[in-house]
């Protein structure tokens, strides 16, 4: 979990309360969580969380407006175009997907997504041999990142988001996801994994149903929306659909509050090129012996 620093907030958990301060220590907030013994109540307490967050200045009062973009383009295609400091501050950038995105009732601004915990992936030099390992779920969203999200079809432009671990998704939880939502975060956790079978799909449901593997809760803190970023995306999307010409540079001169490094992650999008797992070892990494235990338990 990234140190409270770099979130720029500072969190305290107790068992029935939370106590959330600015990085400047100066707004104090006790947040009352109730106790988690339904998975009702378990997104209840996640939505406590992130409605005690503070909301940022500049997000427009009516609703976002889609970027239209007619098939077969993508996001990622169309977001290829950019230029000048308009890319840069695209450079790396996160989307959001309907299936394994919430968003909190009281401020929607922020909200919170699922993904793998472990994920499976194949030895490169050995197709047969796979193994377990820790996805850093938080990656580069420690800092200012670009957001991007899809709703029935649409995309729009979210705002600028930095990343909090909240708690983890419980085998009760799990059990009344949608089956969509599962199947996707079932995908996600082999995605890595090379010759996939329907018996591996279905082993690593089971895995999750007995909670031996977990799906992570990432906060979506949102601290600011560039207008700019905005403004000049829709506009070059309405200036294509009027063209039909969804090949041509935009953005030169165009200024930008977030400028994010260079590079790509798991779950974002890079305008130098697509996106790709990284995934890290860690303590917890249930090993072969242990997957293989959990097996013969639910069998």
């Amino acid at each position: 979990m990234p140190s409270p620093q770099t979130l720029g907030l500072r969190m305290h958990y107790s068992p029935k309360s939370m106590i959330v301060s600015e990085s400047n220590e100066l707004d104090v907030k006790v947040v009352d969580i109730p106790e988690a013994v339904n998975p009702e109540d378990l997104i209840k307490a996640r939505h406590a969380i992130l409605a005690s967050l503070p909301l940022p200045t500049g997000v427009p009062s009516d609703s976002l407006r889609p970027i239209t973009i007619p098939s077969p383009f993508t996001l990622h295609e169309f977001l290829s175009n950019a230029s000048g400091s308009l890319r840069n501050s695209l450079s790396n950038y996160r989307v959001f997907q309907q299936l394994t995105t919430a968003w909190c009732p009281d401020r929607e601004e922020h909200g919170y997504l699922l993904t793998p915990l472990y994920k499976c992936s194949t030895n490169p030099r050995v197709i047969t041999a796979h193994r377990w390992s820790m996805a850093d779920v938080i990656g580069k969203m420690n800092k200012p990142t670009e957001c991007f999200y899809n709703k029935d079809g649409k995309w729009y432009y979210a705002g600028v988001y930095r990343a909090l671990r909240l708690q983890d998704l419980t085998a009760k939880e799990w059990e009344q996801l949608s089956d969509e939502t599962a199947q996707t975060l079932v995908k996600e956790t082999l995605a890595g994994r090379k010759n996939i079978s329907p018996q591996n799909l279905y082993e690593v449901t089971q895995l999750y149903s007995a909670g031996a593997l977990k799906i992570a809760c990432v906060g979506l803190q949102c601290i600011g929306f560039n207008n700019t970023l905005y403004r000049t995306i829709l506009e070059q999307a309405a200036k294509c659909m009027q063209s039909g010409k969804w090949r041509i540079p935009f953005g030169t001169g165009t200024g930008s509050p977030w400028v994010n490094p260079l590079g790509a992650e798991a779950g974002y999008g890079s305008l130098s090129g697509p996106g790709s797992d990284t995934s890290v070892a860690g303590a917890d990494t249930p090993t072969d012996k242990d997957v293989e235990s959990a097996q013969v338990a639910i069998s």
